[in-house]
């Protein structure tokens, strides 16, 4: 005698729901990823705005240096034209501003 056994017994003791669970778990890495990345972009945002503050803020002081450079060179008598103290106050520039404060420097005891 041929026994055929039903088809819903014998799949009875196979996983049933592997698929969902590889599919939740497919999602839940893609939800981390995106995540992760997200948060990368906000921290390289953060460090490229701050570059180029820096970059903005030398600009500006390199800009001051170069205009005292001139305005000693260009005046001969600096050194009694322009007192100790500050020569530019708050001059606005490319975004921010600066200020110029001279001394003399005159080697009050003979040290160099």
């Amino acid at each position: 005698m041929n026994h055929v056994t039903p088809r819903h017994i014998v799949n009875r003791h196979h996983p049933r729901g592997v698929a969902l669970v590889l599919v939740l778990f497919a999602v839940a890495t893609a939800f981390i990823l995106a995540l992760a990345f997200m948060n990368a972009q906000a921290t390289n945002s953060g460090i490229a705005r701050n570059a180029t503050n820096q970059a903005n803020a030398r600009h500006i002081a390199e800009s001051a240096v170069g205009i005292a450079v001139e305005m000693i060179r260009n005046n001969s008598n600096f050194r009694n034209e322009f007192t100790n103290g500050d020569w530019v106050t708050n001059h606005s520039f490319a975004g921010g501003t600066f200020t110029i404060t001279g001394e003399d420097g005159i080697d009050t005891d003979g040290d160099g």
